[in-house]
């Protein structure tokens, strides 16, 4: 009589979702009969330029136990306590503003800030830009980063700056000392049984890849989700003003101290936007842009460059 072999978790796709995923995974149930197989393409590619992330990154790796100085050289990281949205306003005086992420700090001069905005609607002119109520903007300006000095006893929330590419092979690493099992193949079909469960993956080597539990991060692909499974893709393109960008990656920019900036920029455009990542070995940019009628035409035609999407 053989012993039942542990409960298998297979995640498709890798990249930071797929990794993120698996070390959670990992990490949380070391103490459970467990197997976690991530099942990842070699020859299809990461999307990343440059990223910037929310504070839930942050959280996600205070719950691993890794810390900043171990990840983010690796990844060329920096910190992100915001985002400066320039040109988006008309408004004389509010050209610029920027958007902090909450920190306890601010409890104490949200409520001017209400105020004075509720005034301002109200008609009473008194100052009522954002950037004058909290900490995280006059930090960005400074380039001064998220830890305090000990006599300053509030913490500042923040999330990062990071290259895609590198912070996958980093969880990647990380996973496999946690015991993840890395299956670097592409995945051609997604066996479904008659009662209408995921069974297996088939590689197109024709590996079977068996699983109890399957988690889909293939991205665009949706293998399991969306082709196998039947999920209804609902597009919202045609919600957007803007289909298209292309990316530019530049040399990193630093100031007279030599220090990156800490908030990604988002800077309105006559035909869009763009963005703006500061990395330790790069800077980021896109410009993010809506293609005439003309041109989508032509482009459904291939008679012109597909620019990304």
């Amino acid at each position: 009589m053989t012993a039942p072999r542990p409960f298998r978790f297979v995640i498709l796709g890798g990249g930071s979702a797929g990794w993120i995923t698996a070390n959670l995974f990992a990490h949380h149930w070391q103490d459970r009969d467990v197997e976690i197989h991530v099942v990842e393409s070699p020859d299809i590619g990461i999307i990343g330029v440059g990223e910037g992330s929310t504070p839930q990154l942050k959280a996600f790796f205070d719950q691993m136990g890794i810390a900043e100085s171990d990840w983010m050289p690796a990844c060329d990281a920096t910190y992100k306590i915001g985002i400066r949205f320039t040109g988006w306003s008309k408004e004389p005086g509010f050209d610029s503003y920027f958007h902090p992420f909450p920190a306890p700090l601010d409890m104490y001069s949200q409520p001017g800030f209400i105020r004075n905005a509720a005034l301002r609607r109200a008609g009473i002119n008194v100052p009522a830009h954002p950037d004058n109520f909290y900490l995280s903007p006059h930090l960005a300006a400074q380039r001064k980063g998220p830890y305090p000095s000990e006599n300053f006893p509030f913490d500042l929330s923040y999330g990062y700056h990071f290259d895609a590419y590198k912070l996958g092979d980093f969880l990647r690493r990380h996973a496999a000392t946690l015991g993840v099992k890395h299956i670097p193949v592409r995945v051609n079909q997604v066996i479904v049984n008659p009662s209408g469960d995921v069974e297996a993956l088939l590689g197109e080597d024709g590996k079977r890849i068996e699983g109890d539990f399957f988690i889909d991060c293939s991205g665009f692909r949706a293998m399991i989700n969306e082709k196998a499974l039947g999920a209804k893709y609902i597009p919202f393109d045609g919600n957007l003003f803007n289909n298209r960008a292309v990316v530019m990656p530049t040399a990193p920019e630093r100031d007279a101290a030599g220090s990156p900036a800490i908030a990604t920029g988002a800077i309105a455009m006559e035909a869009g936007w763009r963005w703006s990542i500061p990395l330790t070995t790069r800077h980021g940019n896109g410009y993010v842009f809506r293609t005439p009628i003309w041109m989508q035409m032509l482009l459904r035609l291939n008679f012109a460059p597909h620019w990304g999407c």
